[in-house]
Formats: C-alpha cells, sequence, structure tokens
C-alpha cells in the first residue's frame, strides 16, 4: 500500500477593500550645531639665509661694553587644523493638523485643523 500526497487546496481569498487615509502633520526636531577647529601638531622650518644687520658700528673697544645686531629670518609654519561640527538632536515631537480620506499635501493650505490642543 503505497501513500500518495495530496496537494493541499489553495485557500481563496474573496476581494477585500483597500482603504487610504491621511494625516497631515508638522514634525519637528530641534538641532543644535556646534564647530570646532582643532590645532594638529605645529611644524616650522627655515627658508633661506638669515640676515644678519648690525644696529651700530663697532666701537674701537669698550669696556663693559655691548655690541646690538638683528637676526631676520624667513620661516614657514605649517599649522594643520580639522574644522568639523558635532551635532545634536533633541527629541521630535509633531503637531497634528487633520485626517481626510483625501490626500492632504495636495491642497493642505486650504485644510483647517481639527486637532486642537
Amino acid at each position: 500500500m503505497s501513500m500518495e500526497t495530496r496537494p493541499q487546496p489553495t485557500p481563496t481569498r474573496s476581494r477585500s477593500c483597500d482603504v487610504k487615509a491621511y494625516s497631515l502633520c508638522e514634525v519637528s526636531v530641534p538641532v543644535t550645531v556646534t564647530p570646532y577647529a582643532k590645532i594638529g601638531t605645529i611644524k616650522s622650518k627655515c627658508c633661506g639665509k638669515p640676515i644678519i644687520v648690525c644696529d651700530e658700528k663697532p666701537p674701537k673697544g669698550k669696556v663693559n661694553g655691548s655690541c646690538s645686531f638683528t637676526i631676520t629670518q624667513k620661516i614657514c609654519v605649517e599649522i594643520p587644523v580639522e574644522f568639523g561640527t558635532e551635532t545634536r538632536t533633541a527629541e521630535a515631537y509633531v503637531a497634528c493638523l487633520g485626517a481626510s480620506e483625501k490626500d492632504l499635501c495636495d491642497f493642505h493650505d486650504d485644510f483647517p485643523c481639527n486637532c486642537e490642543e
């Protein structure tokens, strides 16, 4: 005696009624954006040769005297800066402006607010 597997009947559905509803809302979320700038390691290097200028003619010799001069040097300074922002949000909130079987986005300016707060 062999056992046959019979296919299970496919359930049938009667036609259903598809319904759409629309709600017009204003949804808001507070956002705070705070900028920052982080300075990295600063590097510098000399560019070219220094210029040395004597401030005055050197004396022939003076007891407890001093000599003055100025050194000028061009320097290239590398300053790495990282710019960015930190963004924070608070809790979102909603204001209900009404509901209808019509798509409210098409004529939301004419739709009265039915949700009194």
